[in-house]
């Protein structure tokens, strides 16, 4: 036999699946013809599909060396290169053979898979285009770029695409998968869970399979069910940190704080650098009423440790009286509580030059965006950059003073705080401090951090007179009679997350509808009230003072927030948790002829209603222990007259407070970043642990 012929056979074999058999018959024909291009690039092939990558390399680039002009050499050397992750030198590669063979499909694709990879993804999609134009029916091509335009946020765009590459490859797994996650997207949730069923049907042991249905079934409020997915994602990979942290996000949802807790730990211990857990788990601590101030304290400075501590920021022009160019960054520039107390400082801005610029990681814009987004002055969309990419836009823009809002919640990002992209940071409506010395200020009032402050903040503590702003709530029903009357059954209501009523709350909830014949407790917090594991939770709380099943009513819907409103009008005293304490549920309940009552504690996070009540000069219903806080919602159930009172005149002393004074509120926070500036422009000494 010929060479030709010996190759054409090892060939034969090598394409039949024989790989061990195939590469013996390379080796003869190198031993026979020593560095034969084509026997060293068909054994570097096999060892590819061995996963012996580093072998291959080897093997390829001796080809290379021997052949530089033939196209196939340089794509297989991109393929192994890839596979030991030098994804840069592989796209060297694959573009060199692209040079060589223009408009091969083959390569064509290899390029657009590793620019996914590096990240590149305009480009990517760009290159998976052009393979599509060749091929219209490129499964691969079609499944991947489908998840690329899912990524990029496109994900109607997507569906078609991966539908598509399914009726050409129905057996194709990661087309399922990325169409499990575009519909998911999308809010398609039965149709994305079909999906992955479908995919662990086909591969009953990948983790990663279960973890992607967990996450659909928690978005479709079914909690339980995303526990024991989750759970089962974990047996099967243990060390899944994603996976610990969501179950930890689920039963945080159904008020377990102390399983949260845990799950959060387990996350954190897999995967210390972990960023949604660690600043989870910080949220989380707030609602237990178990931890320690100091503790609560110490691990946000064990988060803010994990960046390093930057130099102070430098501006264009320290001019203490120049216009300010002021920054807020959030994820809440949409239907959200915080967009709801930040809208009056926008529609009451000063007329002394302010430039306001917003960053907003907002995935899904409403009607709320659109109105933050005239009342900018600049507006930088953020979803999908890194923190770097901000941090540099923001220096770019050259913000004076950067307002980061509510940091530990949403999708709110406090490590871009580690930056200083500004000269001058500071924390807002978040209830406690970020334990970033690079955050210089928290702004909060003389009643949420009294003099002296029990609580300890990495920020300079900024007081206003009040804290909370509000508009008017338009269109809210009117509270109508007190249900009660004169000598009926009095309803208590909480419309607060159920992770805020911790056992402690139970047992003196159940006290008071203990002591108080045919009284009855109304519980919601949008559909989370529907969760048996938290029905039963509360039942068993409220069970040792005597309260059964008929006189909790739990309620569950995502209705429009009139619909909840109405609910008010049905109840006769709001129940406060804590020690983390509500606000716009707070803010709803007074609004609609509903007094609340609350326990006030040493901590911020414990004193947002007392705030409110006390700038309503209603310190009769904030409480200094539990045994206080009982006897106030006794008392006021025992008073009809007064809670009658208060339903007629709670609204309008609602409206005219400082609550609803947005100009005023404009006003004095203009003073405090003024006030900021000029000490930042007068080199104020850089502690930033005092009160001010």
């Amino acid at each position: 036999m010929t060479l030709s012929d010996d190759l054409s056979a090892a060939l034969a074999i090598h394409k039949a699946g024989r790989l061990a058999d195939a590469d013996a018959l390379y080796r003869r024909i190198l031993a026979s013809a020593p560095g034969h291009p084509e026997a060293l690039r068909l054994r570097g092939v096999i060892a590819c599909q061995e996963g012996r990558f580093p072998d291959a390399i080897t093997l390829l680039e001796a080809a290379v060396e021997r052949d530089d002009r033939n196209a196939v050499y340089h794509s297989n050397l991109g393929v192994a290169l890839r596979g030991v992750g030098r994804t840069e030198d592989a796209l060297l590669a694959v573009r060199q053979a692209e040079r060589l063979l223009p408009g091969d499909n083959d390569i064509r694709f290899n390029v657009a898979c590793l620019l996914q990879d590096l990240g590149r993804s305009e480009e990517a999609i760009a290159a998976y285009e052009a393979v599509l134009k060749a091929d219209p029916d490129h499964a691969d091509a079609l499944s991947n770029l489908g998840l690329l335009l899912v990524d990029a946020g496109r994900p109607e765009l997507a569906v078609p695409l991966l539908q598509h590459a399914l009726v050409k490859s129905p057996a194709l797994l990661a087309a399922r998968i990325n169409l499990g996650l575009a519909l998911h997207e999308l809010e398609r949730l039965e149709d994305a869970a079909a999906c992955f069923r479908q995919a662990i049907a086909a591969e009953p042991t990948r983790a990663d399979l279960y973890f992607n249905l967990a996450n659909t079934l928690h978005a479709d409020r079914r909690y339980e069910e995303a526990i024991a997915c989750g759970e089962r994602a974990i047996a099967l990979k243990p060390d899944h940190a994603e996976a610990y942290h969501n179950i930890a996000n689920a039963w945080r949802e159904i008020g377990d704080t102390e399983v949260a807790v845990r799950r959060y730990r387990e996350a954190l211990r897999l995967q210390p650098d972990h960023v949604s857990a660690r600043r989870n788990l910080l949220s989380t601590l707030l609602y237990r009423p178990d931890v320690p101030a100091p503790e609560r304290f110490a691990e946000h400075l064990r988060f803010s440790a994990r960046y390093p501590t930057p130099l102070r920021g430098q501006s264009t022009a320290a001019d203490p009286e120049r216009p300010l160019r002021v920054g807020y960054i959030s994820s809440d520039f949409r239907q959200h509580p915080v967009a709801r107390n930040l809208e009056p400082l926008f529609a009451h801005r000063p007329a002394s030059g302010i430039f306001n610029a917003i960053y907003a990681e907002v995935r899904r814009p409403d009607e709320v965006t659109a109105r933050f987004r005239g009342a900018a002055d600049l507006w930088r969309p953020i979803a999908g950059l890194s923190d770097e990419a901000v941090i540099e836009q923001i220096r770019q823009d050259r913000i004076d003073i950067l307002v980061h809002l509510a940091g530990r919640f949403d999708r709110n990002r406090p490590s871009i705080a580690a930056g200083r992209a500004a000269p001058i940071q500071f924390s807002f409506h978040d209830p406690a401090t970020s334990g970033f010395p690079a955050v210089d200020y928290l702004i909060a009032d003389r009643f949420l951090v009294p003099r002296p402050a029990s609580e300890r903040f990495a920020e300079r503590v900024l007081r206003l007179p009040s804290f909370y702003t509000h508009a008017p709530i338009a269109g809210a029903p009117d509270p109508g009679p007190l249900p009660a009357g004169v000598a009926g059954p009095v309803t208590f209501v909480s419309f607060n997350h159920p992770a805020k009523i911790n056992p402690r709350v139970l047992r003196v909830w159940g006290e008071i509808l203990g002591s108080i014949p045919d009284s009855r407790l109304l519980l919601r917090h949008r559909h989370r009230f529907s969760s048996p594991t938290l029905q039963e939770r509360v039942l068993a709380g409220l069970a040792d003072a005597g309260v059964g099943r008929d006189r909790i009513l739990f309620q569950a819907g995502d209705s429009a927030r009139d619909d909840q409103l109405s609910l008010y009008c049905q109840t006769d005293i709001a129940l406060d948790p804590w020690p983390f304490t509500g606000s716009t549920t707070t803010f709803e309940a007074l609004w609609m002829g509903v007094p609340v009552v609350t326990l006030a504690d040493g901590t911020m996070v414990g004193r947002w209603s007392g705030s409110m009540l006390h700038a309503l000069g209603l310190d009769e219903l904030v409480a200094r222990s539990e045994g206080e806080y009982a006897a106030i919602a006794r008392r006021l159930a025992g008073d009809r007259a007064r809670l009658a009172t208060l339903r007629r005149s709670l609204r309008p002393l609602v409206a005219g407070s400082p609550l609803c004074n947005g100009s005023l509120r404009a006003r004095q926070i203009e003073r405090l970043y003024r006030a900021a500036w000029r000490r930042w422009c007068a080199a104020a000494p850089t502690s930033r642990n005092g009160d001010s």
